[in-house]
């Protein structure tokens, strides 16, 4: 079973990226494009893009509606990084099995190319904006609130914050992930869901359901930093250990962190049991972040 989700995974995947380049125009200045399209094209799980279009699929909604929207997000998402593996915060080398953005291109041309990606990613929303009407408004309004300081930014900050701070809890940990990666995650999947057309309950259940699928994903991120390898995450290992970063795994220990990963992965079943759709593709992504290697 997991080796057919597998397959159909990296289809979409494949499905996904054959779109990417007719979003970079040839216009912008060669070293900015270079960096832009640098990030944007490594390869990577996607996992925001195709959330957008099963949630699509589970309201019946055609992908060419949600296109735009895809891209936009997995815009947002590569800015992040780039702006994430910066010296001045995670000061990464590496991402994706490559380099990371500025070690190719300099701190300054990746700062910019970060800044241009999620110009960029509104660029596209808009548009889209002139066949989805009012729900491709109020789509792009919710992404724009979890990508920002309601969402992605302050889940940064706040990781941050607790970096170097004794006084610690489970439920700061949780507010860091909930919006740091649950937020671009919630956002792919409620702003699908609302150019789907999709109801007020159902537009609750699918949010509360991104925000604990982003701390699943953290979770299991997190024990890979201890249990997986460079060549298969294609980054350091280590590292958060290391500098003492607010990890589930730092704050509970190896075993527990596990315990709470299958507690998560069974509350996101819950949740998304609820929504009267088909639904299979969600179940079976849950059991696929348990036992992934990257």
């Amino acid at each position: 079973m997991m080796k057919e989700f597998l397959e159909n995974y990296q289809l979409k995947i494949t499905n996904f990226e054959r779109m990417l380049p007719r979003f970079m125009k040839a216009e912008y200045f060669p070293v900015l494009h270079e960096a832009m399209s640098y990030s944007l094209f490594a390869k990577g799980k996607r996992v925001r893009p195709i959330l957008v279009f099963e949630t699509g699929r589970m309201f019946e909604c055609g992908q060419d509606k949600l296109e735009n929207f895809a891209v936009a997000i997995e815009m947002i998402h590569a800015y992040s990084l780039i702006h994430d593996d910066l010296p001045c915060i995670d000061n990464d080398d590496t991402r994706r099995g490559i380099p990371t953005n500025h070690k190719v291109y300099g701190e300054a041309n990746a700062v910019l190319a970060g800044d241009a990606l999620l110009s960029l990613a509104f660029e596209v929303m808009l548009d889209s904006i002139k066949t989805l009407g009012e729900p491709g408004i109020k789509a792009m309004e919710y992404i724009a609130k979890m990508a920002g300081p309601s969402g992605m930014i302050s889940g940064q900050c706040a990781d941050l914050h607790f970096e170097n701070i004794e006084e610690r809890t489970l439920k700061d940990l949780i507010y860091i992930h909930k919006k740091k990666t649950g937020g671009l995650m919630t956002a792919a999947i409620v702003s699908a869901a609302i150019i789907a057309g999709a109801n007020g309950d159902e537009l609750d259940i699918l949010e509360e359901f991104g925000e604990n699928l982003g701390i699943l994903f953290q979770i299991t991120d997190d024990i890979l930093d201890v249990e997986g390898t460079k060549e298969e995450l294609g980054k350091s290992i280590g590292k958060d250990m290391a500098k003492n970063k607010f990890t589930f795994v730092g704050f509970n220990g190896i075993e527990k962190a596990k315990e709470l990963a299958q507690e998560k992965a069974e509350e996101c079943k819950e949740i998304i049991s609820r929504l009267k759709r088909k639904k299979g593709f969600f179940v079976d992504l849950i059991d696929y972040l348990l036992v992934r290697k990257k």
